[in-house]
């Protein structure tokens, strides 16, 4: 099952109302491949007992769309879900119990207790630009110190021995000129 939430609803509440429902409308394998796109519903009329909840569902296929609005509650979100279940069951409207219609939301009072909040908003945080870039250029400048003391430690290593190499080379007579 696949949800792609639009609306102003908490994805992980919805995900789990969903799932309850689907458990008992549902067969495993068309859980599976089920397809669910949620958004946002403007209020522009009043259904019976909640603002603007609709749907729609392919016949006997895999998708399903559902538009909630401002004040629809865990119970007629089930029902919403149950509807359109049924028509991806392959029911149509003429051949749906009274469950599906809007006199059954009743049987959906077990979704009355089920959280149905807003959704939080994951704002990333701002990343000040100018103090990431002056942090590398001190680690940068950190670098640079560490191999330039290495590069003098090394220098003056080079000069000892050069210097020691000078001074035996002065104390012994040398060997090998060929005079």
């Amino acid at each position: 099952m696949k949800i792609q939430n639009e609306s102003h609803y908490d994805t992980h509440d919805l995900r789990r109302i969903i799932a309850a429902v689907a458990l008992i409308e549902l067969d495993p394998s068309q859980r599976k491949r089920l397809r669910i796109r949620i958004i946002h519903r403007r209020s522009r009329r009043w259904n019976k007992g909640c603002s603007n909840v609709s749907g729609r569902a392919s016949i006997g296929g895999s998708w399903m769309r559902l538009s909630i609005g401002e004040g629809c509650n865990a119970q007629w979100f089930a029902w919403l879900t149950a509807h359109e279940m049924a028509h991806i069951r392959g029911l149509r409207h003429r051949s749906m119990s009274k469950r599906y219609d809007w006199e059954g939301v009743n049987e959906f009072e077990w979704a009355k207790d089920m959280p149905l909040g807003p959704r939080q908003e994951n704002r990333k945080q701002v990343v000040d630009v100018t103090a990431k870039r002056h942090a590398a250029a001190i680690a940068s400048l950190k670098r640079w110190e560490k191999q330039a003391k290495g590069a003098a430690t090394g220098v003056k290593k080079a000069r000892r021995k050069v210097a020691y190499y000078e001074k035996r080379m002065a104390a012994s007579p040398s060997k090998g000129s060929g005079s």
